[in-house]
């Protein structure tokens, strides 16, 4: 059975203060996180909750942002995920 994932993301840039941040969402309508789940484990190393994969995805995603000045943030929302990735705007050259 096929089952129709949408995701949608967002692109919020506000170059007008240097010290602000560009803020990148992205959130699907899947099954969503446990709701035991800890979000804040979600973005270690070697942490997964599907049975194929290595469980480095977000961790290396929060390691690049962070690298770059930024964080990387999750939420459940009522229907799937939502993912922020804010990097300030003072590195971005337009």
């Amino acid at each position: 059975m096929f089952t129709h994932t949408r995701i949608k993301i967002d692109l919020d840039i506000r170059p007008e203060n240097a010290a602000s941040n560009a803020e990148i969402a992205c959130e699907d309508n899947g099954a969503g996180f446990s709701p035991t789940a800890d979000l804040e484990k979600l973005t270690d190393p070697f942490v997964t909750s599907r049975s194929r994969g290595g469980g480095l995805g977000l961790y290396l995603a929060k390691k690049i942002a962070t690298a770059h000045g930024g964080s990387l943030s999750l939420q459940g929302i009522e229907k799937g995920v939502r993912v922020i990735i804010a990097l300030p705007t003072g590195r971005i050259r337009t």
